[in-house]
């Protein structure tokens, strides 16, 4: 058979072309992944007694890796610990005193305590400017609620890998009130310990949220360390803040 060698060199010179494009070509990454490592830690930190202590099922989002580009975002555990709504409401004591209970929680489960503070209402402006706040700085960054809250850090090193949880009280103006607990842990991406400074334990007699006193004054102790939500951008420093990981 005779072979029309003229016109079948293009069909072949393409052919291998589109196969040697193929061979050469890295595979298109996986985006929004999340890993084996991420889900185990997710449900280590929902077994937490803390979290088995919640009033309702938490909020449990295990990390998951968006892209080599944009970033991963950390596993996160929410739970309502305590809540009240209508009425008269809690008083302020009682919302502290379920705080400390919460954080004590903590500590007989082995996390650290390294950081609390407890904000009173805030210190309003007058309508003519004449009274300004006289508060206290707050060390990072919150979301003042018309009210009274209380915030406690910790952290739990457990086979090289850091765990952080914050437990956040808040007793608006009104009688509602809430006491949640928030728990993170590094990405299977992240460095597995975020807490190798290891931040002082607080001297429990120096416990704002654990004193049973209701706060008249921007009050706090210890080292305000946090665990981010999201790492963006990994080859970029993006906060050169030392107490955020």
């Amino acid at each position: 058979m005779h072979v029309n060698r003229a016109r079948s060199l293009p069909v072949l010179t393409a052919v291998a072309a589109l196969l040697l494009a193929g061979c050469g070509r890295a595979p298109a990454e996986p985006t929004d992944v999340t890993s084996d490592v991420d889900r185990e830690r997710a449900a280590y930190l929902t077994s937490e007694p803390l979290i088995q202590a919640a009033v309702e099922p938490p909020l449990v989002k295990p990390g998951i890796v968006h892209s080599n580009e944009l970033g991963w975002v950390r596993t996160e555990v929410q739970a309502v610990l305590y809540e009240s709504s209508g009425g008269t409401g809690p008083s302020p004591a009682t919302v502290e005193d379920e705080v400390g209970k919460a954080t004590n929680v903590l500590r007989t489960g082995g996390w650290t305590v390294h950081w609390e503070m407890c904000l009173p209402p805030p210190q309003m402006v007058g309508m003519d400017a004449s009274a300004p706040p006289t508060e206290a700085p707050i060390p990072v960054g919150v979301n003042r609620a018309d009210g009274y809250e209380w915030i406690a850090a910790a952290y739990k090193i457990d086979e090289g890998v850091s765990y952080f949880a914050l437990v956040i009280g808040v007793l608006v103006d009104g009688g509602d009130a809430v006491v949640e607990a928030l728990m993170r842990a590094p990405n299977a991406r992240d460095p597995a310990n975020l807490f190798t400074s290891a931040p002082a334990a607080l001297d429990k007699d120096k416990t704002c949220a654990e004193d049973g006193k209701v706060p008249t004054a921007v009050e706090q102790a210890g080292t305000p360390t946090i665990i981010r939500d999201w790492d963006p951008f990994p080859n970029q420093t993006q906060s050169r803040d030392p107490l955020q990981r």
